[in-house]
């Protein structure tokens, strides 16, 4: 494996991007974001952007960047392209989590502090609905086909399933205690919920929206990925430092992977068959080839480093 190392001090003020795919990475204490090449494997760019960012989603067909910022209340927009500034939405509350609509032009944010999820339009970039779930909701997924929302509920150790196109509850189903992250399975229909507290992953039939499978899956299981074909399951589990690989089919572990220190999110790069997870304690990202799983890279990061997405 090899170590990168990188002098934040040299990085321009705002980054001059070049064509590879670029994954943007939040640093929540230091609050910038790193910008790295996933095919290169190095960091092309670091810059800082308001205080206290979480969730980052990349907007392609806008040129946009949405970063959210839970202690101030704020999701700001930057340029995709160059990382300028475009605005602040200012939503109030606590927004974490974020999805972006890639049939309708609106993004989805969980708001931890009022149990809402805000509507915001992505094209007018302004606030247009709050939409009641429950206890302190964490984690979001989108079901972009089916229409719908799922939320994990930290709080009250539920999920709430909505419709994505109008204000309709679906359902609110029990999980394990202390939900998390939610990811979807399109090719299986099934739904995934981490739980932190009992370090559990739930397993959900979306046809039937019902518990099929609940089973622990290391300590404190944050993040959850999916692989194309949906056969495999890629769950972080933050307290102890690893990436589990999981059987889609029988839940079975086929493979660990060892992470940084305090795993955060994981990202996967189906071209190259890699897995990028960042690594909250070490200020990292960890990058394995899942094909042998070997560790091809670590890239020092700013202090802090939360989510992902890719452009």
């Amino acid at each position: 494996m090899k170590r990168i190392r990188w002098s934040f001090l040299l990085l321009a003020a705002l980054p001059v991007f070049v064509s590879a795919e670029r994954l943007f990475i939040t640093s929540q204490t230091d609050a910038r974001i790193s910008v790295v090449d996933s095919e290169n494997l190095l960091l092309e760019s670091d810059y800082a952007v308001d205080s206290g960012p979480v969730a980052v989603v990349a907007d392609r067909q806008r040129n946009h960047l949405f970063i959210s910022h839970p202690e101030l209340g704020l999701v700001t927009v930057r340029k995709l392209d160059s990382g300028e500034k475009v605005t602040d939405i200012s939503t109030g509350g606590q927004p974490f989590a974020m999805v972006l609509d890639d049939k309708r032009p609106q993004l989805f944010v969980t708001d931890w502090d009022r149990d809402a999820v805000l509507v915001i339009n992505a094209e007018s970039l302004q606030l247009v609905d709050i939409l009641a779930v429950g206890k302190s909701p964490a984690g979001i997924a989108l079901n972009s086909e089916g229409r719908r929302l799922y939320i994990a509920n930290r709080e009250d150790n539920t999920l709430t399933v909505l419709d994505a196109d109008r204000a309709r509850l679906i359902a609110t189903l029990p999980v394990g205690r202390g939900p998390y992250a939610v990811n979807y399975n399109t090719a299986l229909s099934q739904i995934y919920v981490s739980s932190v507290q009992d370090h559990s992953l739930t397993v959900i039939d979306d046809d039937q929206l019902d518990a099929i499978q609940q089973f622990e899956v290391g300590r404190s299981p944050y993040d959850v990925g999916i692989s194309e074909d949906g056969s495999r399951l890629y769950v972080v589990s933050q307290n102890d430092n690893l990436l589990l690989e999981i059987d889609a089919a029988n839940f079975e572990v086929l493979q660990t992977f060892k992470t940084g220190e305090m795993p955060e999110s994981v990202w996967l790069d189906v071209v190259n068959q890699r897995a990028f997870v960042s690594n909250w304690f070490s200020d990292s990202l960890t990058i394995f080839d899942l094909k042998t799983g070997a560790s091809l890279a670590e890239i020092s990061l700013a202090r802090g480093p939360r989510m992902m997405s890719v452009q």
